[in-house]
């Protein structure tokens, strides 16, 4: 499996098993498609903060898929004003991702994260992860992804 798609299984699952509206923190080759035809219909709003990558995936937007780019992620209230079933965090840069982790922590069912096979690393994810009620790892790849959640079990 390419590292950049490890995410793939569990996002998808994550996905499947909720209704509600879905956040994308960083469009990708596997995430942003994938997550449009699973959506299909269903809220989906994918955020980035590089105009390549959102122009990439610009003919997916409809009146239920929002592609929108972020100058700076703090200024994107949307992540705040919704409560997401699922958001999946793999946006750049990469001391950004835990800051978004700690604003969704009690918004987003389940909080889907890429990247976590090394806590200590460039994401740091060891400052907040520990603080989550439920946690689940995916450890299949070299890549892992995790569920977190203060409100349910992901159960795979």
């Amino acid at each position: 499996m390419d590292k950049e798609g490890t995410h793939f299984p569990i996002l998808a699952a994550c996905v499947a098993r909720t209704q509600g509206p879905v956040l994308e923190l960083g469009c990708g080759e596997y995430s942003t498609p994938m997550l449009h035809f699973l959506c299909n219909g269903r809220r989906l709003v994918s955020l980035e903060d590089d105009p390549d990558w959102i122009n990439k995936y610009k003919e997916l937007e409809t009146n239920w898929h929002t592609l929108q780019f972020v100058d700076k992620w703090a200024d994107a209230r949307i992540i705040d004003e919704v409560k997401w079933d699922v958001a999946f965090v793999d946006h750049a840069p990469a001391e950004q991702r835990i800051q978004e982790i700690k604003r969704l922590k009690n918004l987003a069912k389940h909080i889907v994260i890429h990247d976590t096979e090394n806590p200590n690393g460039i994401y740091k994810y060891d400052s907040i992860l520990p603080e989550f009620k439920f946690r689940f790892d995916f450890k299949k790849w070299s890549t892992w992804t995790s569920v977190v959640s203060m409100f349910e079990e992901f159960i795979p």
